[in-house]
């Protein structure tokens, strides 16, 4: 008899081994809500990262077109960031959205613009060397 029972017993348990429709729905859910939170929070990080690229890569782009410029005080700033580029003394003369930068000299000051976020010049969002901001205060 104590044999019967114990079988039994072990059938019904093998009946509920598995896990309900529902229960993996739940699962399913929580994960998804945890991966968007963290999503969200990941391309924050980009976007803030990319806005601190651009402003290292202006100041650094600002930097050496004032040393390019004692060099060659009458040549044109496009053509020196040209230059630049090709002596491959910056990296690039775009910022990280794939924006042309723009260059803007008055004598031996020198300022250097990317769009930004929006791709577009004289926006909320431009980003300027440090000598350009001081400008503007």
């Amino acid at each position: 008899m104590r044999k019967s029972l114990a079988f039994l017993g072990a059938q019904q348990r093998m009946g509920q081994a598995g896990m309900t429709l529902m229960e993996i729905m739940v699962v399913l859910l929580i994960i998804s809500l945890v991966m968007g939170a963290l999503g969200f929070g990941v391309f924050q990080y980009l976007k803030d990262a990319k806005k601190k690229t651009a402003q290292m890569m202006v100041d650094g782009v600002a930097q050496q077109m004032s040393l390019e410029l004692g060099e060659n005080p009458n040549k044109n700033p496009e053509e020196i960031l040209e230059d630049l580029v090709g002596d491959k003394k910056i990296s690039s003369d775009r910022d990280p959205w794939g924006t042309k930068l723009r260059v803007e000299t008055e004598g031996e000051d020198v300022c250097v613009v990317s769009a930004g976020p929006d791709k577009r010049f004289d926006t909320h969002d431009d980003i300027v060397n440090k000598a350009c901001r001081k400008d503007k205060e």
